[in-house]
């Protein structure tokens, strides 16, 4: 099979960074070029676009489409990652809002708005990521503006609160978390964060890291399409 321009939906755990992805990909198959089209942090899951060979060319596009995640925030509790994988810096009490007051701080999420960056992110200051200046004891400060469309599958249970958040390029679902938990008075990271779709491009089709370690190689062939 003579193919030139792929991409192969991938359907990451926990655990694995994108790049441990792509290198075992490469292990497999015969393509000079593997990309993505955008990273997940390793323990976020979900949708992992790779573009093989000529369709590497096609990243900018990739990476400016909207993004659909599910998002679980734990309430209560901040940490240095504002994930579930840093360390604790905080705890506040909380209690859990009503339908109409998560709803009220939701809609104050939505639209053009400023978020934080996380101190934990490949944002470049001086030169260096922010995660740089973090390991080494500088917890820098900045804010960036982007656009969420909106929230569905909104639920509740005991300190946790779940969403999917349609948003685009730029926006830290983890950001997302922390404002929200603060809107609501207290602190919290996030304790999943699951990417769900990439433009029209979902989770269909995709294969786990696990599956491109153990399958054949024509196996996988057969899950790439053709760009």
């Amino acid at each position: 099979m003579n193919i030139t321009s792929a991409m192969l939906p991938v359907d990451k755990t926990e655990g694995w960074t994108s790049h441990d992805v792509i290198n075992v990909l490469r292990g497999k198959l015969n393509f000079k070029k593997i990309g993505h089209s955008g990273t997940l942090d390793p323990c976020a899951t979900g949708l992992l676009l790779l573009l093989l060979g000529e369709a590497t060319k096609k990243q900018p596009e990739f990476l400016h489409l909207p993004k659909v995640y599910r998002v679980s925030l734990k309430l209560g509790t901040a940490t240095t990652t504002w994930d579930k994988i840093g360390e604790i810096t905080k705890e506040l009490p909380y209690k859990m809002p009503t339908e109409t007051e998560l709803q009220n701080a939701l809609q104050k999420l939505t639209g053009e708005i400023k978020q934080k960056i996380p101190f934990f992110s490949a944002k470049k200051v001086g030169g260096k990521p922010m995660y740089t200046h973090a390991r080494e004891g500088a917890n820098i400060e900045k804010e960036t503006l982007t656009t969420v469309y909106k929230y569905e599958n909104i639920s509740m249970q005991e300190g946790l609160i779940n969403f999917d958040v349609f948003f685009s390029i730029g926006t830290y679902a983890r950001s997302l978390g922390v404002m929200l938990a603060e809107l609501l008075g207290t602190c919290g990271h996030l304790a999943s964060l699951r990417r769900l779709s990439i433009g029209d491009y979902n989770l269909d089709g995709a294969i786990t890291p696990e599956q491109i370690k153990t399958l054949p190689a024509e196996d996988i062939l057969k899950c790439l399409k053709p760009l």
